[in-house]
């Protein structure tokens, strides 16, 4: 597993309904047990840190038992002004990515 900061470009698959998507996002939160208080979870850490994105996660703590997790920003909306979306990725299928999305 690659290690990932905070502005990292990066891309994952994700599946559902029969069909495999590539996503493509930027790292705007590294998450370890420190990094929020154990009164938190990570989807209040989200709520609280970015209050204009929409959550796609249910998240209320690190995925899959990792040490690290990364939320992730998307905006793949058509204009600046479209709702960012986040996400909270498996660790393990995370890629670096070189591609920006020009709006």
């Amino acid at each position: 597993m690659t290690d990932f900061k905070i502005g990292d470009l990066v891309r994952w698959e994700s599946q559902g309904h029969g069909s495999i998507k590539i996503k493509r996002g930027q790292v705007v939160a590294v998450l370890t047990a420190e990094s929020f208080q154990k009164t938190h979870t990570v989807w209040r850490f989200a709520k609280k840190k970015f209050p204009n994105h929409r959550q796609l996660f249910d998240g209320w703590s690190l995925p899959y038992n990792q040490k690290v997790a990364y939320l992730v920003e998307v905006r793949d909306g058509k204009t600046e002004r479209a709702v960012p979306k986040l996400y909270l990725p498996d660790p393990r299928k995370l890629k670096k990515d070189h591609y920006r999305r020009k709006i």
